[in-house]
C-alpha cells in the first residue's frame, strides 16, 4: 500500500466504515436465512438437483439436505448468480416453475415462486449490495472532502498564527509582483513563519 496513494485511498474507504459494512453485511446474512427458511418449507420441491448441477439428477437428490446446508447454498449461490437464487434455481437446478399451471395449487406455486425470485433480487442483490456500495462511496466522497478543506486551509491560513490570507493581502507592497516576496500572503507564508 506504500507503492500507491490510489490503493491507500481505496483500503482506507473500506476500512473507515468497517462498522457500518459489518452492520450491513449481517443484516443481509439475517435477511439471506429468512428467504432461505421461506423456500425449505415453501417451495422444498424447487429446491432438487433435477438437472445434474450437484453430480446425479435424482429425485430425492437435494442440496437442501438440513437447515445449515441450504443456508450455506442460499448465501453463495444467492450472491453469485446474477438473478440472484431463482436464476439458480431455475437455470442451475432446472426448476422452473411452470407458466402452463393445470392446477390450483401449481397456480398458487407458480406466483409465489415468482414473487419469491423476484422478492430476493430486489431486495438481496439490488438495494442490500447497493446499499453497501452506497456506504464506500459516501466514503471516498467525504474523504475527498475532507482532503480538499485541509488543501484550503493549509493554502488560505497560517498554520503558526491562524492568521488567514485575506489579512495580509490588505497590507501587501502594491509594487510586488506575483513571482516576488516583498509583501502580503507571500512574505508571511514564506519568511516570517
Amino acid at each position: 500500500l506504500h507503492f500507491s496513494s490510489t490503493l491507500r485511498r481505496v483500503a482506507r474507504a473500506v476500512s473507515n466504515p468497517i462498522q457500518q459494512l459489518s452492520v450491513t453485511a449481517f443484516f443481509g446474512v439475517v435477511v439471506i436465512y429468512i428467504f432461505m427458511v421461506v423456500a425449505f418449507w415453501a417451495f422444498h420441491k424447487d429446491l432438487r438437483n433435477t438437472d445434474g448441477y450437484y453430480g446425479d439428477a435424482d429425485e430425492e437428490d437435494t442440496m437442501c439436505r438440513s437447515i445449515m446446508s441450504c443456508f450455506a447454498v442460499f448465501l453463495v449461490n444467492g450472491l453469485l448468480t446474477g438473478g440472484g437464487i431463482g436464476e439458480f434455481l431455475s437455470a442451475e437446478l432446472g426448476n422452473t416453475p411452470p407458466m402452463d399451471s393445470s392446477s390450483t395449487d401449481s397456480e398458487v406455486h407458480t406466483v409465489g415462486r415468482y414473487f419469491f425470485d423476484l422478492l430476493f433480487f430486489v431486495i438481496i442483490t439490488i438495494l442490500l449490495l447497493n446499499l453497501i456500495f452506497g456506504i464506500i462511496l459516501d466514503t471516498f466522497s467525504s474523504m475527498r472532502e475532507r482532503a480538499s478543506d485541509q488543501l484550503e486551509k493549509r493554502t488560505n491560513r497560517c498554520v503558526i498564527c491562524g492568521l488567514g490570507r485575506q489579512k495580509f493581502e490588505v497590507f501587501s507592497d502594491p509594487g510586488a509582483t506575483a513571482g516576488s516576496h516583498r509583501g502580503g500572503w507571500a512574505l508571511h507564508y514564506k519568511e516570517q513563519h
